[in-house]
């Protein structure tokens, strides 16, 4: 448990994230989004390394991912952005895990 609240003030105060409590569930506040941030190739060739590595670690869809993936290829040289769509077409083959993050409005 101390981790979680660590974790927790963490997020807000580090990195300025709305978060609230209702009940035993945190949530972030609905709305919020991340400010723009910009990739070496270094990192993103990095970013495209670990969804290799969710795609073999998992074996559900999760929108996210697939979200984040998307945006992802968008970003790097064509060479990676033709691996990454094929991850994201093999995560999106998978079946869903039903999974949704909460959201209260503030």
């Amino acid at each position: 448990m101390r981790t979680i609240q660590r974790d927790l003030l963490s997020l807000q105060s580090d990195l300025g994230i709305p978060i609230t409590q209702l009940g035993d569930r945190y949530s972030i506040i609905e709305g919020y989004i991340l400010p723009p941030v910009t990739f070496s190739l270094y990192e993103a060739i990095a970013l495209f390394l670990t969804s290799r590595l969710v795609l073999r670690q998992t074996d559900e869809r999760n929108q996210h991912v697939e979200a984040a993936l998307t945006k992802l290829a968008n970003l790097l040289p064509p060479g990676f952005t033709q691996k990454l769509r094929q991850s994201i077409e093999a995560i999106t083959s998978k079946p869903s895990n039903h999974i949704t993050l909460v959201f209260l409005n503030r």
